[in-house]
């Protein structure tokens, strides 16, 4: 039997075909989405077995109790007199086990007065593939988790490195406050800063451009200190000092550096008042 499709005659194409289009245009579009996402995230080469391959000392009761809940592992570094709790996101090519992330932890532990949660990327341990979805949802189960076992009236942060930067604005209407150290504004924003060649493409790309942390920075309405680096090749400064909060740039560092720089931490330091009172200072926000 021949099926017939009729149009309107008004010339308009008949709603079958119409349908057909939208669904191969959808299918097109989920694959290239799927695609930018493989070349977004980098996470390393043996993927973290937890709690096996991070210091046994990191792993506390608290981030056991947040890992049987969620399924996010995680690690601690904590203060002998906090003042605070802060959850912090690590970058891209890096995972809870990494050196880097735990340097990282143990200086903003320090700076802030704070017990520092790593939580881990989805995809970078155990099974699937990371993906900017997967990534906000594990972060808002995380933070939601560890929020409702922090001692009441202790200050919750969330803070962000990089990439890490995303979940940190995604999960920011959570917390009491934000730290962004050398954020991105979007995924293509750094792709056209990186290869400006590429600005004719970016039609391309809109429409499933990834960590748009311009309008979550926005929203939210926390005080948010955003650290920059003049000398960042990877991440332009002018891409955090976009986002709204309190700016400060670090004239010789550069997105590496950044994340040990004594002045990221002074900044910080400063922007929480550690040296004073345990609060914000109210010139910030």
């Amino acid at each position: 039997m021949v099926r017939r499709v009729y149009g309107t005659g008004d010339g308009a194409a008949p709603a079958v075909y119409k349908s057909r289009a939208s669904h191969a245009c959808n299918d097109a579009m989920q694959t290239w989405r799927r695609y930018v996402e493989s070349r977004a995230f980098a996470p390393p080469q043996k993927r973290l077995q937890y709690p096996e391959d991070v210091a046994a000392d990191g792993v506390t009761l608290e981030c056991q109790a947040v890992f049987a809940a969620t399924g996010v592992p995680s690690v601690c570094c904590k203060h002998a007199a906090a003042r605070r709790v802060v959850v912090f996101f690590h970058g891209n090519s890096a995972n809870i086990a990494d050196d880097r992330v735990t340097a990282f932890a143990r200086q903003l532990s320090d700076a802030a007065s704070a017990d520092v949660y790593s939580p881990e990327f989805p995809g970078y341990h155990g099974k699937g593939a990371p993906s900017e979805a997967a990534l906000a949802e594990a972060a808002a189960a995380f933070v939601t988790a560890l929020k409702a076992r922090t001692e009441n009236g202790m200050q919750f942060l969330v803070a962000g490195y990089s990439l890490g930067s995303y979940p940190a604005l995604v999960t920011a209407p959570l917390a009491d406050g934000v730290l962004l150290v050398a954020p991105l504004y979007s995924a293509l924003s750094v792709v056209l800063a990186q290869k400006p060649w590429a600005l004719g493409l970016a039609w391309l790309w809109r429409p499933i451009d990834l960590f748009r942390n311009a309008p979550l920075a926005a929203a939210h309405g926390k005080p948010q200190l955003v650290v920059g680096a003049a000398k960042d090749a990877v991440i332009p400064s002018f891409q955090g000092r976009a986002l709204r909060g309190s700016y400060v740039e670090l004239a010789h560092a550069t997105h590496v550096s950044a994340a040990t720089d004594p002045e990221t931490f002074e900044a910080i330091s400063a922007f929480l008042g550690v040296q004073g009172c345990p609060t914000f200072k109210k010139s910030h926000g």
